[in-house]
């Protein structure tokens, strides 16, 4: 025993020596930053809460430095960073503290629940930085809307991608409590639509959930949805979604959709994620490689009417939609297009579904038809009791460039 633990006695004395060592502490920069507010700029409490808004809040802060004394330090001069979370900086990321203090204004935008203003000395190329840092007083922002956060002038971009956001819905213990309604279930996720503002407005929204999410169902009333926002090809979803069901009241009537906006894209993004119906179309196979989209996509391309019968104008040309139907209802077909031949034209007075955004499609604005109620009584194919009986969640085909995979499920290769 002795003898094996001499080895360690050893060690203990050389680790002894080194802790003699003189350990050089460089006190030259600030131990910590005070980061206050000259003014009050106002949501100081929840009770107090600022509005949820996209444009610019200014709001002045004074950035003083601290040594080691906890003292005020007046000798001291640098540039400090500085970051706002949860909301986005407009305003530049560093502001230069000047014998020890600096004021500045700092501008931000779409602040929601606690933001906190914060700086940091992290240096420059020439001069590394003591890490010293402050957090200003909390501001309390009020959630924002599914239209705060989908409104956008672009409808390939959103500005709040890559964002975690917490969208306001039915709860009662905040201000202005959102009728935010639950319009569709795939076996990717939900949809939902925000009932306390019109129809049209940027207030629906996806929340992608990778398979078909559990314990919700079309018409529950959610206190809250949170998540990341991402765009998908030109459509806006909610990435990592985490929501709370407040009750079931039942779902709201899908609107009808204009035929002659399919052709105005920023109109249409208003509409993206919206349960809607549309008037009378009918199979337009008029390119060449639409059957090809038909095999592997499911797309099929529908030509609008009006009340004549006639192709609906817009934009200088006639309004055309793209329609899915081929994961929840695969009996409506048109197995011509196996052989690459022009399918006969298929005439529906009505079509119900989901409008989705593909940047990459053509007709890029797409109906996705939820189940076979969506078709019209008198075109519902005749499997329809039996597929409601038995709702398809894959495999999934969708119309895109590129499908994003997902582990294989039962034996079947499942794709967004």
């Amino acid at each position: 025993m002795t003898l094996r633990l001499a080895p360690l006695f050893a060690l203990v004395a050389l680790l002894s020596g080194c802790a003699d060592q003189t350990v050089i502490t460089d006190h030259s920069g600030p131990l910590a930053l005070r980061v206050t507010f000259p003014s009050s700029p106002g949501g100081e409490t929840e009770e107090t809460a600022l509005p949820f808004a996209v444009d610019d809040f200014e709001v002045n802060i004074r950035v003083e430095a601290l040594g080691y004394d906890k003292e005020p330090m007046t000798d001291w001069s640098g540039i400090v960073s500085i970051r706002a979370t949860p909301a986005q900086l407009l305003s530049a990321p560093f502001v230069t503290v000047t014998n020890g203090v600096a004021d500045a204004t700092v501008t931000l935008t779409r602040g929601y629940g606690q933001v906190r203003i914060w700086a940091s000395d992290e240096g420059t190329d020439e001069t590394p930085g003591s890490f010293a840092t402050g957090v200003a007083p909390t501001l309390h922002f009020r959630f924002p809307t599914i239209a705060q956060v989908q409104e956008t002038e672009s409808t390939i971009t959103s500005l709040m991608e890559h964002t975690y956001v917490h969208i306001r819905g039915w709860d009662l213990d905040l201000p202005d409590p959102r009728d935010m309604r639950v319009t569709a279930v795939t076996n990717d996720g939900f949809y939902v639509t925000d009932l306390s503002e019109p129809f049209g407005s940027y207030n629906s929204m996806f929340a992608f959930t990778f398979s078909r999410p559990e314990g919700i169902e079309k018409g529950m009333r959610l206190a809250r949805l949170s998540g990341i926002v991402e765009e998908f090809l030109g459509f806006t979803e909610m990435g990592f979604p985490d929501w709370e069901v407040v009750d079931a009241p039942g779902e709201p009537e899908p609107p009808i959709l204009a035929s002659d906006i399919v052709c105005d894209s920023p109109e249409m993004e208003k509409w993206e994620s919206t349960v809607v119906t549309v008037g009378a179309l009918e199979s337009d196979f008029r390119g060449g490689g639409e059957c090809a989209d038909y095999v592997e996509f499911g797309q099929w391309p529908a030509l609008l009417l009006d009340r004549r019968g006639y192709p609906v104008q817009c934009a200088g040309g006639d309004a055309r939609i793209s329609v899915v139907n081929i994961n929840t209802v695969p009996s409506f077909s048109f197995p011509e297009c196996e052989n690459f031949s022009p399918p006969a034209t298929r005439e529906l007075s009505s079509l119900t579904g989901i409008l989705r955004h593909n940047r990459y499609a053509s007709p890029s604005w797409i109906l996705d038809v939820r189940d076979c109620r969506d078709f019209p009584e008198s075109a519902r194919p005749a499997d329809c009791e039996q597929q409601l009986a038995n709702p398809l969640s894959g495999p999934r085909k969708a119309p895109q460039w590129a499908y994003r995979d997902i582990p294989a499920c039962e034996g079947h290769l499942t794709h967004r």
